[in-house]
């Protein structure tokens, strides 16, 4: 059974994965994408975002840009894929579609 800590972070990495992949080709940095889970009601700190763009980069979901702060990030061909439901993957929560 996964823990409220756990839960909180597969559906952060959902809701990145679901912004990043609004935007076909287009990378966003790590202090966007904490401003813009903000206004879904998560509150990330930027390490924290950090840390899921390397864990969603490791899974092949997003490639790194740019590492140099901030960090920026762009959604793969897999990351479109989880994005619009085609595929799951273990440690992002499901879509709530």
């Amino acid at each position: 059974m996964l823990t409220a800590k756990q839960l909180k972070a597969e559906y952060q990495r959902r809701c990145t994965v679901d912004l990043l992949g609004e935007d076909s080709d287009d990378a966003c940095n790590v202090h966007i994408l904490c401003s813009a889970l903000a206004e879904l009601g998560q509150d990330v700190r930027v390490d924290e975002m950090v840390a899921h763009a390397n864990w969603l980069a490791e899974a092949g979901l997003v490639e790194i840009v740019h590492r140099d702060p901030p960090m920026t990030v762009r959604a793969t061909r897999r990351g479109h894929h989880v994005a619009v439901g085609d595929i799951d993957v273990r440690g992002v929560a499901r879509p709530l579609r």
